[in-house]
């Protein structure tokens, strides 16, 4: 978040400009764990925050971690559970001590809604279940957790390095010393590990970076175990897409975009060449046709309580000027509902050309029980947006099948979606996202009617008497 400083008569402003909204990510216990022990801290770690105050720090404004916005209900109660709640020391968690032993076997919903970072912008609101057991832990030891469930970066192969910062919690209550760090996999020579700490005091954070330097094009993955003494490892996947260059044929395949994310061969897209950047199509197939793995959902009803959630995976798209596009949802096949969710900032350029762009605005919203679709809107060509629903994408007649949806491998409810916005070329990675919380709609015929209204019926058809056919009665 970029801020300009304003001095006038003495009073002093900050103007936030382009502000993301920052979110929790992951919560420990993580939703729907079980057999969690009734003496269980809930702890908010994983968290994203894209937005710098006027020092150039991140972080949470503690002051505004409270009872009235964090909180703890078991299923069924309208009464929070009796805890204390805290930021950490670093101001990168939010912590909630139940003041009492949980109760056993027993499902809890913890919620987060009205926290503040440090730049005043609110959290999205956030809420996870978990369910207890029947042990309780006594011992003291620390607790190492990461803020990220995994890493994933691109750098061009020239020589070029992605580094991402990982922020290490010791969320038990003891000392973690001994911190070491270990990267495996058929990969490992193209990531590193610096910055790592000698030891973190209870209940407080340090950081380490990890860094991905490619030597060659394509997904790149790795392991990275964190361990210290006392304390049980964890270990996280780390990935990487080498590439060629920005632009053109120098971007990855949608191939390998999703393979960088999810892992080599997860999910087939249907190109059959996915070392080069266009989608090439097997025999005798269109572009209008469903290809690999996707399934038809050109339309989305909300899966269950709670909001439509979005998270971006990559951008490829040609840009100019200050935004790379804009995304959001309208009520399907009336694109003048249109409503805009997020932007990608073109600030800086690189963003127009990775697998970890970041985002302003919101990537939640509720539809609430109305069938809905996508879509995405490119400046570079005129604000011309692109829709899931095929019927609506009029400026291609050739190609109007824009949107391609894939099922997302191990959750339920949750698809990757891909959009392509230009007519002349197709490789799919214009945007790409994972919408979670989604069902593909699927109309339902329920009474059909044959009613002979204008010939004869044959000896051989009874006749229905139904007052709701046109005249009186069906076959």
């Amino acid at each position: 978040m970029n801020k300009i400083l304003l001095s006038l008569f003495f009073l002093t402003f900050y103007l936030n400009v382009n502000s993301q909204t920052p979110k929790i990510n992951s919560t420990i216990p993580s939703n729907g764990a079980t057999e969690i022990n009734l003496n269980e801290n809930i702890t908010a770690n994983n968290l994203f925050l894209p937005n710098t105050d006027v020092s150039g720090n991140t972080g949470l404004d503690n002051a505004s971690i409270t009872s009235s916005t964090v909180s703890l209900f078991k299923i069924g109660d309208t009464s929070p559970v009796s805890a204390s709640v805290s930021g950490s020391q670093d101001n990168n968690a939010i912590i909630l001590t139940p003041s009492l032993t949980l109760e056993s076997n027993t499902e809890y919903r913890f919620i987060v809604d009205g926290v503040l970072d440090n730049t005043g912008v609110a959290l999205d609101y956030f809420e996870s279940t978990f369910t207890t057991g029947t042990q309780q832990s006594n011992s003291t030891s620390p607790i190492i957790s990461l803020n990220v469930e995994k890493v994933v970066g691109d750098a061009l192969s020239d020589g070029s390095s992605y580094t991402e910062e990982i922020i290490i919690s010791n969320i038990g209550d003891a000392t973690l010393s001994g911190i070491t760090t270990l990267i495996t996999g058929s990969d490992a020579n193209e990531f590193s590990v610096s910055g790592v700490p000698t030891s973190i005091n209870a209940q407080n954070s340090s950081s380490l970076q990890v860094i991905f330097t490619p030597t060659s094009n394509g997904p790149k993955s790795a392991l990275l175990t964190i361990s210290g003494t006392n304390a049980e490892s964890i270990t996280i996947p780390i990935r990487g897409l080498g590439t060629a260059g920005y632009g053109g044929e120098n971007e990855p395949s949608l191939q390998w975009v999703i393979d960088a994310h999810l892992g080599t061969g997860v999910v087939n897209v249907g190109d059959t060449d996915p070392d080069t950047n266009p989608f090439d199509l097997p025999n005798n197939s269109s572009y209008n046709n469903l290809l690999g793995d996707e399934v038809t959902a050109q339309s989305f009803m909300k899966a269950q309580n709670g909001p439509v959630t979005l998270e971006l995976l990559a951008v490829y798209a040609p840009a100019t000027g200050e935004t790379v596009l804009s995304y959001g949802w309208y009520e399907s096949a009336t694109p003048s509902t249109s409503n805009e969710l997020f932007t990608v900032s073109n600030v800086p350029g690189t963003n127009a050309q990775t697998v970890s762009a970041p985002v302003t605005g919101t990537t939640q919203f509720d539809p609430g029980n109305n069938e809905f679709g996508l879509f995405s809107s490119l400046p570079f060509l005129d604000n011309r947006k692109v829709y899931s629903e095929d019927i609506l994408n009029t400026f291609d007649s050739i190609v109007p099948h824009k949107t391609r949806v894939y099922p997302l491998p191990g959750e339920t409810n949750a698809y990757i979606v891909v959009m392509e916005e230009i007519t002349n070329a197709h490789d799919y990675n214009d945007v790409v996202v994972i919408i979670r919380n989604v069902q593909p709609y699927e109309p339902t015929i329920t009474d059909i009617a044959l009613e002979a209204e204008c010939a004869t019926v044959g000896a051989n058809w009874n006749t229905v008497a139904d007052p709701n056919t046109s005249e009186g009665q069906y076959l």
